[in-house]
């Protein structure tokens, strides 16, 4: 909680996403060290305790340099990309090649890389190899809810890093200061035979949001405010 890690400029007025895996304490104090050396004393705004980020924001009199962000339909399979962070506190980022693995995991607000992520790397970027900002690199872990759950995997290959620009409805939450936690549907799943989109509930539990909606055992979920769901982990998500 009071060691260093990597933030990312992502809006000129000097809003910045990290990640939240070293601000689990909640430190009252939170230094930002610019590329200048200039040091500001940061307020944390909203957290996302779903995707592992937080937003913080500085202030400054002159325009900050802000991340470019490539589209996500942009991404492919197999491109290259390069995994930043200062975690270590030395005066040069820690540099980490790989290439993308999946442009939608963890119930699709991941990308996954085989670039080596550690917590040297949490809250810094993935970038192309143009230095377009993927996303920010935070331990993220399908089946565990954990705080600092997916920091176990570090260096091993699996890492992950949230796509989350300006305009997306969850940034816009963060920046008006909400904290951002899973919703409780009240239903175990199991994933359909053959692959099959969609998530069938094994049981209801009761007094949940999901008993309250008429839903029952082997009933299945397709969708959910529009959204198909995939499996019982994109549910979840």
């Amino acid at each position: 909680g009071e060691g260093q890690t990597t933030g990312v400029i992502v809006e000129k007025e000097g809003y910045i996403l990290t990640s939240t895996f070293n601000f689990l304490d909640k430190p009252p104090i939170i230094t930002v060290i610019l590329s200048t050396g200039e040091r500001k004393i940061a307020q944390m705004l909203g957290r996302d305790e779903t995707r592992r980020l937080c937003l913080l924001k500085i202030e400054s009199d002159a325009s900050l340099p802000a991340a470019q962000w490539v589209s996500r339909d942009a991404l492919k399979v197999g491109q290259w990309t390069v995994a930043l962070g200062f975690g270590f506190g030395e005066g040069e980022p820690a540099l980490s090649a790989g290439i993308i693995s999946a442009t939608h995991r963890m119930g699709a607000k991941a990308v996954q890389t085989d670039a080596n992520l550690s917590p040297a790397n949490y809250g810094g970027p993935l970038i192309d190899i143009e230095g377009n900002l993927i996303g920010i690199c935070a331990p993220l872990s399908p089946g565990n809810s954990n705080a600092a759950a997916g920091a176990e995997w570090y260096d091993s290959g699996i890492g992950f890093a949230v796509p989350l620009p300006p305009k997306e409805k969850v940034y816009q939450a963060l920046r008006e200061g909400k904290t951002l936690v899973a919703g409780f549907l009240g239903v175990q799943t199991k994933a359909l035979a053959d692959y099959q989109p969609g998530a069938q509930i094994l049981k209801v539990i009761d007094k949940s949001g999901a008993a309250e909606a008429k839903l029952k055992e082997q009933d299945v979920i397709a969708s959910v405010g529009g959204t198909m769901a995939l499996d019982p982990t994109h549910l979840a998500a």
